[in-house]
């Protein structure tokens, strides 16, 4: 295999580490911070399930991808999985509204978004 290929393949599973650090950070403060302040919107529950499949889906496909260097037979074995991420996109615009509306809110994701940032990981705006 060619070095400039192994240098890609190794990208892609850096990338999906960070991207999963980042995932599951996020998720455990901004959980914290939501019941903490005791935002009052049904949109919290769809989120949580949602990025709970997500952070699933990603530490697998991690999982798969460090057993294997044909990432292309890996990313068509997951690929029926992939609905996780419509629901997330059905699901974004109601959170950006929310965003717009909600300024205690917008700040707490704000704050959790630069110390993912300032980690070193993946954001998912």
């Amino acid at each position: 295999m060619s070095t400039a290929r192994q240098q890609v393949i190794q990208e892609i599973k850096d990338t999906e580490q960070r991207y999963l650090n980042g995932l599951d950070i996020f998720s455990k403060e901004f959980v914290a911070k939501v019941v903490e302040r005791k935002f009052k919107d049904t949109t919290f529950s769809e989120i949580f399930t949602i990025l709970e499949t997500i952070i699933n889906f990603s530490r697998e496909l991690l999982k798969q991808l460090k057993r294997s260097d044909d990432v292309g037979k890996v990313f068509l074995r997951v690929i029926p999985v992939l609905t996780s991420y419509s629901q997330y996109f059905n699901c974004h615009n109601k959170i950006q509204k929310l965003l717009q509306t909600d300024t205690q809110l917008s700040q707490c994701v704000n704050e959790l978004e630069t110390k993912c940032i300032l980690k070193g990981y993946q954001t998912f705006g």
